[in-house]
């Protein structure tokens, strides 16, 4: 089975690029990468599991990662567009959701504005709302970014974001992985196993291949209010977070806890940022079926 490569323009007369994977006759779930990321990797999550042939998986790359065109007014609200847009062109009322890390306020978007078609968000070590009393639990580079995206106005900012990736072009891969020093050792066996380390590392490496624009957008727009409150989602939530994830900090799917109504949540031992997503899939698809189906 293989993942099929797919476009479509937007409303906003922009094109999207999208993913599918398994046979459109199964039940769909509508995957949200993470930062950076592209819809590839919603692949990890579903090829050579027990239940590949249960699923349907759609996934865009965002504006501005991968191919698909950049767009510099992109937010959450229109993100639930271009989602309500790629569902009614393959003809899907309902779906699942489900989301990886800085794919959290992405999902949260979808599961406020297209409430009615979705059947369940899932968020997987996701992040929450950015506030400077969750400051301490950012990592280093994560406060680098915070830092510099409020003390520098957005035209500075893109400016020297861009310079940066001209300059270490050649190396981009180097830096969007150098925080991958000191992880927990459940992510260390990912990242160094032969086949799944590899297409991480490459899905990075795609999604700045025609510039840092999603960067930049998703570094906006984590920033900045998400145009609606948490606590007005309806949809049944599933949060599932590792302990030992070095990347995003437990706190944030509590924090969303806290927020939601309808919600479920799951902190799973000794779990890391990437480990977490690969060892319990199964896990987090058999409770679609049994829970949400």
């Amino acid at each position: 089975m293989e993942m099929q490569s797919h476009f479509f323009t937007s409303t906003y007369n922009k094109k999207v690029h999208y993913y599918t994977y398994g046979s459109p006759k199964s039940k769909p779930i509508f995957f949200i990468h993470g930062f950076p990321g592209t819809g590839k990797q919603g692949q990890m999550l579903l090829k050579g599991s027990v239940y590949e042939k249960d699923f349907f998986m759609i996934a865009m790359d965002r504006p501005g990662y991968g191919t698909s065109e950049h767009e510099p007014n992109f937010n959450l609200k229109r993100f639930a567009e271009n989602t309500e847009e790629l569902m009614d062109l393959l003809g899907y009322n309902k779906f699942v959701v489900i989301s990886v890390s800085g794919g959290g306020p992405y999902a949260a978007a979808v599961s406020y504005f297209l409430g009615d078609r979705v059947q369940a968000t899932t968020s997987i070590n996701g992040i929450a709302p950015m506030e400077l009393k969750k400051f301490p639990f950012l990592n280093q580079a994560q406060k680098k970014m915070y830092l510099l995206n409020k003390l520098l106005p957005r035209p500075a900012m893109q400016f020297f974001i861009e310079q940066l990736y001209n300059r270490n072009a050649d190396r981009i891969d180097q830096i969007l992985t150098s925080d991958f020093e000191g992880i927990s050792p459940n992510d260390r066996k990912v990242l160094d196993d032969p086949e799944t380390g590899p297409f991480l590392f490459e899905t990075f490496k795609f999604s700045v291949k025609h510039g840092p624009y999603g960067l930049l957008s998703d570094m906006r727009i984590y920033l900045e209010p998400w145009g609606f409150e948490i606590k007005d989602i309806k949809v049944p939530y599933y949060l599932y977070h590792g302990n030992a994830d070095d990347v995003v900090h437990p706190i944030w799917s509590r924090f969303m806890k806290e927020q939601l109504t309808n919600v479920r949540f799951q902190l799973f031992d000794g779990e890391g940022h990437y480990s977490l997503p690969y060892n319990y899939r199964d896990h987090f698809l058999r409770d679609i079926i049994t829970d949400i189906i």
